[in-house]
């Protein structure tokens, strides 16, 4: 008698999630409760966070990676495979912040100051967004770039998630209708899966070209405004110490 052949199932496709984090600057926990009271202590950092949102994805990201740069004394970025390919253009301005030594100035005042390094956070991302709504750096279409995006990487998680849903159904338990049927459904999702990322790649490539152009745009620009906020901060004792004052009262820990 022939031998019976076992039929052998397809093998599985693994996807790669997408990354979490739309911070640059790694932090702890300590790092982000402080930078917290400071936005809940603050409605002018509040309205602002919530100003730039208007304009581009990631900004209170941004605001908090700023806050970072001028507060932690060792300041470290994330690998850009870790960071949402939608969060690159936060990664330019940073570099260009932290480039030169009008940082190192800043720097001197801020540096494991919550007052100080808040209250430069505020400044600094005022000049920035006032910027950004004057299109110096960004014109419409790359700001639409960065909103399709974004876009793009939810509806990539969506469909992970539904191969995911998919996955956790046990087959064993299905008459063999049904299980085709859900065969069938995890192929079709799969092929949207694919199609999602091969156009969130092309999106992100193109972006990264983009980017090259604003990045010299920005530089200058903003290098001058951090020697602004470093003069304003000096000059501005008064207000930081309210800050802290603020702060203390709060008792963040």
């Amino acid at each position: 008698m022939a031998s019976r052949r076992r039929k052998t199932l397809p093998a599985r496709r693994f996807f790669q999630p997408l990354p979490q984090d739309s911070c640059w600057v790694e932090s702890d926990a300590y790092d982000r409760r402080v930078y917290r009271q400071l936005r809940s202590d603050s409605p002018s950092l509040h309205a602002l966070e919530e100003s730039g949102g208007m304009f581009l994805p990631h900004f209170a990201s941004l605001l908090q990676d700023l806050f970072c740069i001028l507060f932690k004394y060792n300041v470290s970025l994330r690998k850009e495979s870790e960071v949402l390919p939608s969060a690159l253009l936060n990664e330019r301005f940073l570099k260009s912040v932290t480039q030169g030594s009008q940082y190192d100035f800043l720097r001197e005042q801020t540096v494991l100051n919550e007052a100080r390094a808040g209250l430069s956070t505020l400044h600094l991302g005022e000049r920035l967004l006032g910027l950004i709504r004057e299109e110096k750096f960004l014109n419409r279409g790359n700001m639409r770039d960065l909103w399709d995006i974004e876009q793009q990487e939810a509806l990539v998680s969506r469909k992970l998630a539904e191969r995911e849903n998919a996955d956790a159904i046990d087959q064993n338990a299905l008459p063999d209708e049904k299980k085709k049927a859900l065969d069938k459904a995890k192929q079709s999702v799969e092929g949207e899966i694919r199609g999602s990322e091969a156009l969130l790649r092309h999106k992100t490539a193109q972006l990264k070209e983009d980017l090259q152009e604003i990045e010299t745009k920005t530089r200058a620009r903003l290098q001058a405004e951090t020697v602004r906020v470093a003069q304003q901060l000096e000059e501005a004792s008064e207000e930081a110490e309210a800050w802290g004052t603020a702060i203390d009262r709060k008792s963040v820990v």
